[in-house]
């Protein structure tokens, strides 16, 4: 699958809204995954604002997945993270908002896992994480 991550983070770590937009199209192996996440902005509406603007910008991905983005998950000093299996073509991709790092990914995996093509649970790797109020 091939994905690259949007990520934004604007100039103010003390301020702690996060936003994650994901584009799931039908076909994720054919289409690929569009994402686009913000942390640290001042309120909500902005974050969300910036992921869906990452999201459905992100060129790597086919147009059916950019054009299907949309806001998954909105936190406050959270931790996110997102796994994949990065082969091109494959399915596996998982995501997380946790109240920490480590659950995040936990459970990003394991989400990547249970999409995954079979015999390629194993390869799905955190490909980013970052929290909320901190400096990514």
């Amino acid at each position: 699958m091939l994905l690259t991550i949007c990520i934004a983070c604007c100039a103010r770590p003390c301020v702690a809204e996060g936003a994650l937009a994901i584009g799931l199209p039908s076909d994720v192996a054919r289409h690929g995954v569009a994402i686009g996440w913000a942390v640290n902005y001042p309120n909500a509406s902005e974050a969300q604002k910036k992921a869906l603007q990452l999201c459905s910008g992100y060129e790597a991905a086919g147009p059916p997945a950019r054009q299907a983005c949309k806001i998954v998950d909105t936190f406050v000093k959270e931790c996110l993270a997102i796994a994949m299996d990065s082969e091109a073509g494959t399915d596996g991709i998982g995501w997380s908002v946790k109240s920490s790092i480590d659950k995040a990914r936990s459970e990003a995996t394991a989400k990547c896992r249970a999409t995954a093509d079979p015999g390629r649970e194993r390869l799905c790797k955190v490909e980013s994480s970052c929290c909320d109020g901190k400096k990514c």
